[in-house]
C-alpha cells in the first residue's frame, strides 16, 4: 500500500490531465478542435513552422506555392502535405511536380494530388532543384543530374546535355491578393489546437523523451492497477473471507 500511494501521488496530476484532454478529443468535433488556430511565436517556433516566404511559383498564372505550414497550395486551395521549404516547382504536359522538404509532390494539371515520391521510394536527399522537357522531369543537384520516371516511380542518371533545352522555373513574389490571403485569419500560420492536444495526450509535444514518459505512466497506472488488486486480496485474507 505504500508504494501504490506514492505512485498514486507521483502521477495524479498526468492521469487527470490524459482523461481530461482524451475527453477534448473524443468530442473533438463538437469542440471544434481542429477549427481553433493558435499562433503564439514560441509554439510556431517549438513546431518548426516559419512565416511565409512570399514566394512562389507561376505557371502561366497557376501559382504553386505554401503557405508558412504544411500544405501546398495550388491557386489558393491546400491541395497536399508538403513539408516545408519548398524548393522547386515545374511542370510538365498534364503534371505539375513540387520539390519539398519531405519528397516529391506530384499533381494533375487541375492540381488534384497524385502522389508523392520521397526517399523511401528512392528519391535522393541532395536534389535541391526541377527541370522539365515536354514530359520528362529532371532532378538538379551538385553531383549527376537525373530523371524521374512518372511511368514506374524511379530514377535514371542522364547526361548534362539533355539539359540544354530544359526548362527550369524560379520562384518569384506572389501576387497581392494570393500574399494577402496568406495573411488572414483563415489561413494564417498556425496550429490547430486539436494538433496541440493530441501532441501533448500522446506525449510528441516533447519529442522521443515525452513519448517515453507517457509510456511510463502507463505502465505505472498498470501497477496501481495491480498493487490495489493485491491489497483487496490480502485485506479478505485477513479478514478471514
Amino acid at each position: 500500500m505504500r508504494w501504490h500511494s506514492k505512485i498514486g501521488l507521483s502521477i495524479f496530476l498526468v492521469v487527470i490531465f490524459l482523461a481530461v484532454s482524451g475527453f477534448a478529443l473524443n468530442h473533438s468535433p463538437q469542440l471544434n478542435l481542429s477549427h481553433i488556430k493558435l499562433s503564439n511565436g514560441w509554439l510556431l517556433k517549438w513546431y518548426g513552422l516559419k512565416p511565409a516566404t512570399g514566394q512562389g511559383f507561376d505557371f502561366a498564372g497557376n501559382w504553386l506555392y505554401q503557405a508558412g505550414d504544411n500544405q501546398l497550395f495550388y491557386n489558393g486551395q491546400p491541395v497536399a502535405n508538403c513539408r516545408p521549404p519548398l524548393m522547386s516547382a515545374t511542370q510538365t504536359q498534364g503534371l505539375f511536380a513540387a520539390l519539398c522538404g519531405d519528397g516529391l509532390v506530384l499533381l494533375t494539371a487541375e492540381g488534384q494530388f497524385i502522389e508523392v515520391f520521397n526517399d523511401i521510394q528512392g528519391l535522393p536527399t541532395h536534389i535541391t532543384q526541377l527541370a522539365s522537357q515536354h514530359k520528362r522531369i529532371f532532378l538538379l543537384s551538385d553531383s549527376e543530374p537525373l530523371e524521374f520516371k512518372v511511368n514506374n516511380f524511379s530514377v535514371e542518371p542522364i547526361d548534362k546535355e539533355t539539359l540544354a533545352t530544359a526548362n527550369i522555373t524560379l520562384a518569384t513574389s506572389l501576387p497581392q491578393q494570393i500574399a494577402a490571403s496568406i495573411n488572414s485569419s483563415e489561413s494564417g500560420l498556425g496550429v490547430s489546437l486539436e494538433t496541440v492536444v493530441i501532441d501533448l495526450h500522446s506525449g510528441r509535444f516533447f519529442g522521443p523523451l515525452g513519448v517515453l514518459f507517457i509510456d511510463l505512466v502507463g505502465l505505472l497506472l498498470c501497477v496501481l492497477a495491480l498493487t490495489g488488486l493485491w491489497s483487496w486480496i490480502s485485506r479478505d485474507r485477513r479478514n478471514g473471507r
